[in-house]
């Protein structure tokens, strides 16, 4: 929801990467369990204007590569591919 509405993100490194998270363009990226590298993201948020600019620009067009409709479409062009429509 915070990307569909260009909200900047700080959120922790995948378990599986996803080429999609691009640290520092459309997210901060932050290791889980890290509680320090976390706050001083947060900081850097409140205290960086472009950063939080660029991130909500790069958000938002996160944000409409997981609408549900093209999730759905993407979804159906898998199983077309796969011959399993």
């Amino acid at each position: 929801a915070a990307l569909r509405h260009e909200r900047p993100v700080v959120t922790t490194y995948p378990a599986v990467p996803l080429a999609e998270l691009r640290d520092g363009d459309n997210v901060l990226l932050v290791p889980p369990g890290d509680v320090g590298l976390l706050a001083e993201a947060v900081a850097r948020l409140a205290n960086e204007k472009d950063l939080r600019d660029r991130l909500s620009v790069g958000a938002g067009a996160l944000g409409r590569q997981l609408d549900w409709p093209v999730i759905a479409q993407r979804t159906f062009d898998l199983y077309r591919r796969l011959g399993l429509e």
